[in-house]
């Protein structure tokens, strides 16, 4: 699937993301393009990102697959495109790509989003962006404690690749970003050849640097007998047979949740890695306040204070809509004691970010539910058009929805189309 952030990207990295997974994903037969998926997530999703873009394609069409060991594809037809042009990176060129609007001949020191398809041309399965620059990392890195990460880190790369030197640079650099006492030189031993490797090195660059250890363990389930059915899992989420020698699985069985004896022992020659575990989680200082949700603060138009008045307007205005202006007595003290619940309870922002997620589905042509479970009894909700049935009518508890006696977080059942649910992801996210 496309990762949420794709969605809010600029246009000229969304039209590269396109052509670079037609380029490493698609065929192309007569002119046209065609996007070929196991994953109909993905397919519509595609779908999607398109149709934001130009209005040159059909809908997705199911297919049967020759390979019986699959199920269904999800095939869409795409008209050409001549007016954009890529690049690759220069590191794993089959896969990575840069998405600009022009090809560029000289140094540019702008913002440059790289995406990381995963080499199997059945599915595409994992993305990520990398637009985190040293000086990001600079501005940002008070009352950070860092390490130098795992086999896909900079400094571990470095190693892999032979460059000993560059490694060593690497963790220097990071190093003065956080401090002497804030950056740890990271190994870790999961029986995998590379990591057998790298730690006398990384242990060599730590003692030129004067940094400390930290012995670390990757925990993907939770016991080691785990991972029997963690590989199955991949399997179910790759789309891929247990049989199938090339499929995505990891090396060993040694990513779970290990002890304390079983890290001392995996570490006995080095047992400082593992006491400076505990030195860091000494230093954290986090406190979190149970019993108290914490709800996103809602951009407030201007003339409204606080949640609760902007709430309180918007129920009103929709009080009309629905009832008309004079209210009855019984409506206008209904949605008085509820108001107030909600407002007693801390939940008015609930409302009104459920309130505009419905608006902004609407206002852009997505399907919305009427609204599912207990909050059908809430008048607020009615008002709000959250919910699309008169509780007053139909004489419906509010209680039952929200209780003073029992404070917990209201919970509305909204359905949305399906094809749409990313773009509503992306719009809660902003």
């Amino acid at each position: 699937h496309l990762p949420e952030f794709v969605w809010s990207a600029p246009r000229d990295f969304q039209r590269g993301l396109i052509d670079g997974i037609f380029d490493g994903d698609a065929a192309y037969h007569d002119a046209a393009t065609i996007f070929t998926q196991t994953s109909e997530q993905l397919a519509w999703q595609v779908r999607t990102l398109r149709a934001a873009l130009a209005d040159d394609f059909a809908s997705v069409l199911r297919c049967e697959l020759e390979d019986p060991n699959h199920g269904d594809q999800f095939r869409s037809n795409y008209a050409p495109r001549g007016d954009l042009q890529y690049r690759r990176t220069l590191s794993d060129e089959g896969f990575v790509y840069r998405p600009i609007a022009d090809v560029l001949t000289e140094h540019y020191d702008g913002l440059v989003y790289n995406i990381e398809v995963a080499d199997d041309h059945s599915y595409v399965s994992d993305f990520a962006i990398h637009n985190c620059d040293w000086e990001v990392l600079n501005d940002h890195s008070e009352g950070v404690i860092a390490t130098s990460g795992c086999l896909g880190g900079h400094v571990l790369q470095s190693l892999l690749q032979g460059d000993v030197n560059g490694a060593y640079e690497k963790a220097g650099r990071l190093q003065d970003i956080f401090g002497r006492d804030n950056f740890f030189i990271e190994i870790q031993d999961h029986g995998i050849p590379e990591q057998t490797r790298t730690n006398p090195q990384l242990m060599e660059i730590a003692r030129k640097l004067g940094a400390p250890l930290l012995a670390t363990n990757d925990s993907h389930y939770t016991h080691q007998h785990d991972h029997d059915a963690h590989d199955a899992l991949l399997c179910v989420q790759t789309g891929s047979l247990m049989s199938d020698p090339d499929r995505f699985k990891f090396s060993g069985d040694q990513h779970y949740l290990k002890t304390a004896a079983e890290m001392r022992h995996l570490f006995r020659e080095v047992e400082v890695a593992c006491d400076n575990s505990l030195w860091i989680a000494e230093r954290c200082n986090v406190e979190i306040e149970f019993g108290k949700p914490l709800l996103p603060n809602f951009p407030l138009p201007e003339g409204f204070d606080n949640d609760d008045d902007y709430l309180r307007h918007l129920t009103l205005e929709g009080a009309r809509q629905r009832w008309g202006d004079q209210l009855s007595d019984e409506i206008a003290d209904r949605l008085a004691y509820e108001l107030k619940v909600i407002s007693d309870m801390g939940f008015s922002s609930y409302f009104i970010i459920t309130w505009d997620l419905i608006r902004h589905a609407r206002e852009n042509g997505i399907r919305v539910g009427p609204g599912r479970g207990s909050a059908a009894g809430c008048a607020v909700a009615y008002c709000l058009w959250i919910t699309d049935l008169d509780p007053i009518k139909y004489d419906l508890l509010f209680e039952r929805f929200l209780n003073p006696s029992r404070i917990s977080m209201p919970d509305i059942d909204m359905d949305f189309d399906s094809r749409y649910r990313d773009e509503m992801i992306r719009y809660a996210a902003e």
